[in-house]
């Protein structure tokens, strides 16, 4: 198994997101729509947990989660600024 620190730096590096904003994300394992949040560093990765087993298709797999607060401000489907696309055949 390898350290749940280690994922998530792994993970900050692949998604390219500052410290201070990746302190703010929660982790969870997800299973059939439930999740666990994971609290501790300490915790386990076992990469073999996240695999599909042969021949067994009715197992849950279990996910792992990301959680953050988008507080990107919402836009409008059009702003009223752009010029419509015309498109002519």
């Amino acid at each position: 198994g390898e350290s749940f620190r280690e994922v998530m730096r792994r993970i900050q590096t692949m998604l390219d997101i500052q410290e201070k904003e990746f302190e703010k994300f929660k982790f969870a394992i997800v299973m059939m729509g439930r999740h666990q949040y994971i609290t501790e560093d300490e915790y386990e990765v076992n990469l073999k947990d996240f695999e599909p087993q042969p021949g067994n298709m009715s197992h849950p797999r279990p996910w792992l989660g990301l959680d953050h607060f988008n507080k990107a401000p919402k836009r409008g489907r059009y702003t009223y600024l752009e010029k419509a696309i015309k498109i002519h055949n």
